[in-house]
């Protein structure tokens, strides 16, 4: 009971699961293979997080009617959550043991270490990967100032080593996203960072719940029919038609209300735009985006928010 709540799946996760992934991470050093089998258990737990299974709304029907699509990328899910992949977060711990290893003053003693030994090749190789990440990530400086600062440098340090990798995960994500071209490109648009979306967080009841999953499968790229599983007769207008997306966008009578407001929403934000850039837009030969927008009917305007219609609305900053 209560479990239905995204906010609290993902609390749970923080306090119980992630931790015990990552328990001695920075020692163990896991390799590449076992980085890959990491990831991937992140992504199912990401979803699972937005969407499980046997937590949700009342009805088993309406459980089953809630699932993401099945090929939602990694990175939107990641994305969405604002969750760092397990390479930043193996870094941030590797970076902030070797911390409190510089505070010590002992990484010159690692250095000194015969080699003959493999428990001490095996550090002196620890060392050596670190130091080679430092330099990468700029930190080689605060390093060595750590090392001179004693215990007041440890925070510093870490502070630094957030900023530099907030920098790094963001730039790694957002490659990510842009390898799945033009299946993401509007993502790519209105998305340039990872970070919490409060339209996830902030759902307290199955309607709720139900219109963030529409809004994530839009944002993700899902727009087709099969994007969701979705009832056989549409619950809003009780017709035979099937509950998709583009029923509820162009032809279900009973979202007509909830359309008008959400293209109140457009066009409010258009007119915004307009403000800021009409004058440029306009000197330029083209219209007023909020002309452009009354005059098209409203299935057309529907198409648009599924992405499908691009006639006159190509230019990037209409489409973000």
């Amino acid at each position: 009971k209560g479990l239905d709540n995204v906010k609290i799946r993902e609390l749970l996760f923080r306090i119980i699961d992630r931790p015990t992934w990552q328990f001695g991470m920075e020692v163990w050093d896991p390799e590449a293979a076992d980085l890959n089998l990491l990831e991937s258990l992140l992504y199912k737990a990401g979803r699972t997080v937005i969407d499980p299974k046997h937590f949700g709304p009342d009805s088993e029907e309406d459980v089953e009617n809630l699932h993401l699509h099945p090929h939602i990328p990694q990175a939107v899910i990641r994305g969405e959550l604002g969750w760092d992949s397990m390479v930043i977060e193996l870094t941030r711990s590797k970076l902030c043991y070797l911390g409190k290893i510089a505070q010590g003053g002992h990484i010159r003693d690692f250095l000194s270490l015969p080699v003959y030994s493999p428990g001490n090749r095996r550090r002196l190789s620890w060392i050596e990967k670190m130091t080679s990440s430092v330099s990468k990530l700029g930190l080689t400086s605060a390093l060595s100032d750590l090392e001179r600062a004693g215990p007041e440098g440890l925070s510093s340090w870490k502070q630094k080593v957030e900023e530099a990798l907030k920098a790094k995960g963001g730039a790694d994500w957002y490659q990510d996203v842009l390898r799945h071209g033009e299946h993401l490109q509007l993502y790519s648009q209105i998305k340039l960072d990872p970070g919490r979306e409060p339209f996830l967080f902030e759902c307290h009841n199955k309607v709720e719940y139900k219109k963030a999953l529409i809004q994530l499968n839009l944002r993700g790229g899902w727009t087709s029919s099969n994007g969701l599983i979705h009832p056989a007769v549409c619950r809003f207008c009780r017709s035979e038609q099937a509950e998709t997306l583009e029923h509820l966008l162009t032809g279900c009578a009973g979202t007509k209300e909830i359309l008008s407001n959400a293209f109140a929403k457009v066009r409010q934000a258009l007119i915004d735009f307009d403000k800021v850039n009409g004058d440029k837009a306009l000197s330029e030969g083209n219209y007023s985006l909020v002309e452009e927008w009354d005059s098209l009917p409203s299935t057309v305007r529907a198409e648009i928010l599924l992405g499908r219609r691009r006639t006159s609305w190509e230019r990037d900053q209409a489409l973000c």
